[in-house]
């Protein structure tokens, strides 16, 4: 509705209503025509004289659409107080010569201060109605699911309820021509009162999004039941009530329900693995789903002119007859494994399951439902043999869900733990706990798991009896749809082996105490001894030797805890460990030249006790040429490694013990000072998960390469891998 400044008295009508070149008239608040124009006269046939004096409504049979909604704008305009309001409606008329659609604007006519009726002017030159398009008025996109679209559509004028567009679906549900329908006004199809069709309208300009029920009138004179879902869209233009009508009739309910349960009933049916087929009486095919083509290879053709006994093998095909006739006599479903018998000559076990159809269906007998059993077949002796070799392995074997709690245990768990198979199902491995572990053992435990991953690491869990044991336990989540649904653990007993590393460790640790006791002795005396300036060169021996014994002491000690110890992988900071080595030995040698190039930054796996290889190579090569020596650490990175350089200019390292250390040589054939210390480099750097390589430097002198991996990879047997 616009609003506007009327323009038309009632002194002067009669001037304006014969000097405007559209089809007018006017009437007063009676709904008496008082006056028309000759267009108007030619536009619906009717002489002047027959006109004027009459009611209105005898114009009513020119009017295809448009009448009850200029109906509703003369009656506001007659009969609302003073306020210049002007109304415009659209009416399609029909004319001696055709259907024309005029925009109608109605405007008051006042004489003084009072509205004594209105001036009704049909103007064909004004726009038409806005149309969907794939430009600028809205995204294609709606425009092709607009035009497409099953469900029938309207795009409504929010102000005066003119149709401004309908798409193929209206047109066909309403039964009119897509000209007429935007010609009409909603008021024209809704069986409501226009006061009630505006409430409603403007109901719908307000919310988001509403449903309204209606009964709408169709171009046969039909009413439908309908509900009509309304909501707001904004064009290039201007706002519109895009509307959505839904036929709720009976009737068409059930011709939906009927189309959706065939339409589903064909899509599972398509979708299933299964063969589905439907038989007569005499085994005919009658209906069949895609699979049955897929699995045999014949076509539709071939399908609906052979019987099932024909995709039989054997004795199989004499026996279809007894088991339709079985599955009718007993009312009830028959399952049979028979070698379906395919196109090309294959032979593939199936299991079916025949189920007789209503009585009503009488050409229809049967149901046929098959469902290939190869696969299930070979699972089952897959299982088996799984089954039977985990319940072979020596290895304790243990399932839970995804809660922790058990739910399967093989004999050598019961054997390991003392606990029997009904002892432990339903509850949670902590009945093996043995309170060796701190808590952020188990929480690196489940923080590994349950991201995915596989725990590796050495466990001290407690028998039944109460007695400890050591093992290696592999924890490993069992996924499903990239959800973990249960975890399998696996533990191989080292109590053994573990007893023996901690004698090796005790006996290790007496070793250095009486060796560093007696030895300290030793010096003790032979610094006396040369205190009184007697043997000067045999005590400098001595105490040379002593030093030796020492320091070679020392290093078995590192050794023998290098072999012990089992270590934790992690993601270290290379350049700041390189940079603390480098500080180590410079505070012990002052005046070395120890030159360092070394990028920002930079990581690798590895343990913290690599940087006691770095001291070692560092120290050896002032060992064997002094002060004098100089030496440079160096980092360089590759894709997937990185490489620790330590290159110096001293005497370099004999080919004999390079080779003994690339090949992993036993320590007693390095049992002196020097060959120790590289043997234990070698060994820091196998921890280390890295690799230990010997060049020669120019012009003298030795280079020793550490490699290591940058990111995580799978961890060899022993150690352990952490974030």
């Amino acid at each position: 509705m616009r609003r506007i400044t009327p323009v038309v008295t009632a002194s002067r009508p009669e001037t304006i209503i014969h000097s405007l070149s559209y089809p007018s008239f006017t009437i007063d608040n009676e709904g008496t025509i008082s006056d028309v124009n000759g267009k108007w006269c030619e536009l619906i046939g009717r002489d002047q004289d027959s006109l004027i004096g009459s009611d209105w409504s005898t114009t009513q049979a020119a009017f295809v659409s448009g009448y009850r909604a200029l109906s509703a704008a003369v009656e506001c305009v007659c009969n609302t107080d003073l306020d210049g309001s002007e109304q415009t409606v659209t009416a399609l008329i029909e004319s001696k010569t055709a259907r024309r659609q005029f925009t109608t604007r109605v405007t008051p006519l006042i004489e003084g201060e009072t509205n004594c009726g209105a001036l009704v002017l049909f103007d064909e030159s004004a726009p038409a109605p806005r149309r969907l398009t794939n430009g600028a008025e809205t995204d294609c996109r709606f425009s092709y699911a607009f035009e497409n679209h099953s469900a029938p559509m309207l795009l409504i004028d929010p102000e005066t309820g003119i149709i401004e567009n309908a798409n193929a679906a209206a047109v066909e549900f309403y039964g009119y021509s897509r000209d007429t329908l935007t010609a009409m006004t909603i008021q024209d199809i809704n069986c409501l009162g226009d006061a009630q069709v505006a409430q409603e309208r403007a109901r719908a300009r307000e919310e988001d999004q509403t449903r309204f029920q209606f009964e709408h009138t169709l171009a046969s004179g039909e009413i439908r039941p309908v509900e009509v879902q309304t909501s707001p869209v904004k064009l290039a233009d201007g706002e519109v009530l895009f509307s959505i009508i839904y036929d709720k009739s009976e009737h068409k309910l059930q011709q939906e329900a009927l189309k959706q349960e065939r339409a589903l009933s064909a899509t599972i049916l398509n979708t299933l693995d299964d063969i589905f087929c439907i038989l007569d009486e005499n085994g005919d095919i009658q209906r069949w789903n895609d699979r049955l083509e897929a699995v045999t290879g014949y076509d539709a053709g071939e399908l609906s002119t052979i019987p099932v006994a024909a995709l039989l093998t054997g004795e199989e095909q004499e026996t279809v007859t007894d088991v339709i006739v079985s599955a009718i006599e007993q009312g009830d479903s028959v399952t049979k494994e028979v070698r379906l018998k395919t196109k090309a000559g294959e032979h593939i076990p199936y299991e079916f399951t025949v189920t007789p159809l209503p009585d009503e269906r009488e050409s229809l007998a049967v149901a046929c439902v098959g469902r290939d059993t190869t696969e299930r077949k070979q699972r089952e002796r897959s299982l088996k043999q799984l089954r039977q070799a985990v319940e072979a392995t020596p290895h304790a074997i243990f399932i839970t869900d995804e809660t922790g709690e058990i739910e399967y245990v093989n004999p050598a768990f019961e054997a390991m733990t003392g606990y029997g198979e009904n002892e432990v199902l339903g509850k949670t491995p902590r009945l093996l706990k043995s309170e060796e572990h701190d808590q952020r053992y188990y929480e690196e435990l489940w923080g590994t798991v349950l991201a995915g991953d596989v725990w590796r690491a050495r466990v001290i869990n407690k028998r039944r009896s109460g007695e400890h044991y050591h093992a290696d336990q592999t924890i490993a989540p069992i996924t499903e749809d990239n959800e973990i649904v249960a975890f399998v653990a696996i533990q191989t007993e080292v109590t053994g082996r573990e007893e023996r590393q901690q004698h090796f460790r005790v006996l290790s640790r007496v070793l250095r105490h009486n060796l560093q006791n007696d030895l300290s002795v030793i010096r003790s005396y032979a610094e006396q001894i040369k205190e009184t300036g007697t043997h000067d060169a045999e005590t400098e021996q001595i105490v040379k030797k002593t030093d030796d014994i020492l320091k070679t002491a020392r290093k078995e000690r590192d050794i023998a805890a290098v072999l012990s110890e089992e270590t934790r992988r992690r993601e270290c900071d290379i350049v700041a460990l390189i940079k603390r080595a480098c500080a180590d030995v410079q505070a012990v040698h002052p005046n070395v030249q120890l030159n360092t190039e070394l990028p920002s930054s930079g990581t690798a796996i590895a343990t913290e006790r690599l940087r006691g290889a770095i001291v070692e190579l560092i120290e050896n090569a002032i060992e064997h040429s002094g002060d004098s020596v100089e030496i440079t650490v160096s980092l360089a990175e590759a894709d997937e490694h990185v490489e620790i350089v330590v290159a110096d200019t001293g005497p370099g390292i004999p080919r004999s013990e390079q080779e003994m250390l690339e090949t992993g040589a036993e320590i007693d054939q390095l049992y002196h000072g020097s060959g120790l210390g590289l043997w234990l480099v070698y060994w820091l750097v196998r921890q280390c998960g890295g690799t230990l390589t010997f060049t020669e430097n120019e012009p003298q002198g030795s280079i020793v390469t550490i490699r290591l991996q940058r990111e995580r990879t799978v961890e060899t047997t022993g150690y352990v891998v952490e974030q």
